[in-house]
């Protein structure tokens, strides 16, 4: 039974983060002594948190879980919070009661499970987090990252990162809706994360994502936090650094004819269903990104849903930069490979048709006098109109 404050973690979790950076002029020295310290109590109060969740169920009452559990902690284990008190928080002015306010009100349920990799633990880096619980380690994630981070909190991101890629990938079906936010949270967070790293820097540390892909729900909700989390920030470059490194991964992937293969391949050319309906032109594209998509057509063209994608691509954010080269890119589609009527979804007809109507009135003259542009044309309506498309009859008879 998860606690009623994971439900809040996400934004309690950045909330605390910015705090301990704000009362500190060593916010870096004062995180990893409060990691530090307060790690090794997470087993036992999560001990003491089943306690009263159970003493609720079985004696039929309703105490509130988290403060009580925050009371019998600070009863049950006084005198070594005490010790913690003296060593990290007096130079800072702030008393432990305060500190445990401070989660309270947050929601937190204290940083992460785990104990000290030995008893005179004084660095961050000297943690061992490999045991943590996956729920844990986001927690924990959501607290020290930092698009400016130390070598110490560099280390133990990374380590994260690398445990987390292997457990979050796989379908998570408990239904609870605080499991839920936690890992939607963690996921926006990491594509933040990782868009604001130096370039040369993006590779090692998504790299456990790429070795750990799967075609999966998962997945494909990583991918599309980096297309939210771009839409809204300017690290263009960085963005495309991140899809050049999984174009190998995507290409796998379009092989397989599963619902979240389509789904990973429609994120990954941006058929993302959230741009605004009026956005035909998006800062991150640029004329060099023409080849990505061309190559997309060639490596992947046999799965429907690049069909699918660069139609409705070409009617949205792509129509300001490449709405001439769309033609090809269909046509190449349409040449390399054979799909059978059931097979194509009436939105890729719709898409093809508005398209293809809005082409010919722009570049009729072009079309009667260059063979090869005519020749593409005529292919791509002749494909529509083996769909059924009566518009595209008569576009082709006005040629």
């Amino acid at each position: 039974m998860a606690s009623f404050h994971m439900r809040y973690f996400g934004c309690s979790a950045i909330a605390i983060r910015n705090y301990l950076s704000n009362i500190s002029n060593e916010p870096n020295k004062f995180l990893d002594e409060f990691i530090n310290d307060y790690i090794a109590l997470q087993p036992q109060f999560e001990e003491i948190e089943k306690e009263v969740i159970k003493e609720n169920r079985i004696q039929n009452k309703s105490i509130n879980v988290f403060p009580e559990s925050i009371k019998r902690l600070h009863e049950n284990y006084n005198e070594y919070l005490g010790n913690i008190t003296n060593k990290s928080l007096k130079p800072l002015n702030l008393n432990l009661n305060s500190l445990l306010n401070l989660f309270s009100n947050f929601a937190n349920s204290i940083l992460a499970r785990n104990k000290r990799s030995s008893e005179n633990a004084d660095d961050i880096h000297d943690l061992n987090i490999s045991n943590l619980s996956l729920n844990a380690l986001l927690k924990l994630f959501l607290i020290i990252s930092d698009n400016t981070f130390n070598d110490e909190c560099s280390k133990i991101i990374k380590e994260i990162i690398s445990i987390v890629s292997e457990k979050i990938l796989i379908d998570n079906n408990s239904g609870d809706y605080g499991e839920y936010m936690l890992r939607n949270n963690f996921l926006e967070k990491l594509a933040l994360f990782i868009l604001y790293l130096d370039e040369n820097d993006i590779k090692e540390f998504i790299k456990p994502f790429v070795d750990n892909f799967q075609c999966s729900k998962e997945m494909n909700d990583f991918l599309s936090k980096f297309v939210s989390v771009g839409f809204n920030n300017e690290k263009y470059h960085q963005f495309w650094e991140v899809w050049d490194i999984f174009y190998e991964n995507i290409k796998e992937c379009s092989k397989s004819n599963s619902h979240y293969s389509s789904e990973i391949i429609k994120t990954y050319l941006l058929n993302w269903p959230y741009w605004p309906s009026d956005f035909f032109d998006w800062k991150g594209l640029n004329e060099k990104e023409s080849s990505f998509f061309h190559k997309i057509c060639v490596d992947m063209g046999s799965n429907l849903a690049v069909l699918d994608s660069i139609a409705k691509f070409l009617n949205g954010i792509g129509y300001e930069k490449y709405f001439n080269d769309g033609v090809t890119w269909v046509n190449l589609i349409l040449e390399n490979n054979k799909f059978t009527n059931k097979e194509i979804e009436g939105r890729t007809i719709d898409n093809l048709e508005t398209y293809m109507d809005k082409y010919i009135i722009k570049n009729y003259d072009l079309i009667n006098k260059d063979i090869n542009t005519k020749g593409k044309i005529i292919t791509i309506l002749d494909f529509l109109i083996d769909n059924g498309s009566n518009p595209s009859y008569l576009l082709k008879e006005n040629l």
